[in-house]
């Protein structure tokens, strides 16, 4: 069996699997990550609160854990208020660059996903965000996974994350 269909198969991505971790979608490479975001079930809710965040700069190569953690110390996550339809970026002064939260279809496969679009919502200091959108699904209870695009940047790869509830 290849290296790749065991972590598949490790990730919870093939039928009969477990879900994912944290741990597992940090070694999982970008195939892997587009694999289980298109293996999740489509989202229809709007997570609330505080959720804990990791990027991966690097999927699959080594360099991605440090590269995550420098990262790191500046996002600590997102902070999602369904009250006002607003998610912010968690950083270590507290939160900044707001975008706003829908249910719709993902640009990998169609089936709906929470989509964080940046336009319309920024401030002086943010606006260079305006063309940046998230999209995010569940990918195990707790665990949401996430790519960050860019429109003014179509060539670039998506930038891959993980959100954790219940973390600071």
């Amino acid at each position: 069996m290849t290296t790749g269909l065991m972590l598949l198969l490790a990730c919870g991505v093939l039928p009969g699997a477990g879900s994912p971790t944290v741990r597992d979608l940090a070694r999982a490479d970008t195939s892997q990550l587009e694999a289980m975001f298109r293996q999740a079930a489509p989202m229809d809710w709007f997570p609330a609160g505080d959720w804990k965040g990791r990027v991966f700069p690097s999927p699959g190569k080594r360099s991605n854990g440090w590269k995550g953690a420098v990262l790191g110390l500046g996002w600590l996550g997102k902070r999602f208020d369904v009250s006002k339809g607003i998610m912010t970026n968690r950083l270590p002064l507290g939160t900044a660059v707001p975008a706003r939260m829908s249910i719709r279809p993902s640009s990998l496969d169609g089936h709906d996903c929470l989509v964080l679009d940046y336009a319309g919502v920024q401030g002086k200091l943010t606006k260079w965000v305006e063309t940046v959108h998230d999209e995010v699904r569940e990918v195990a209870p707790g665990v949401l996974l996430g790519f960050m695009t860019n429109s003014s940047r179509p060539n670039d790869p998506p930038l891959w994350f993980v959100l954790e509830k219940g973390k600071r």
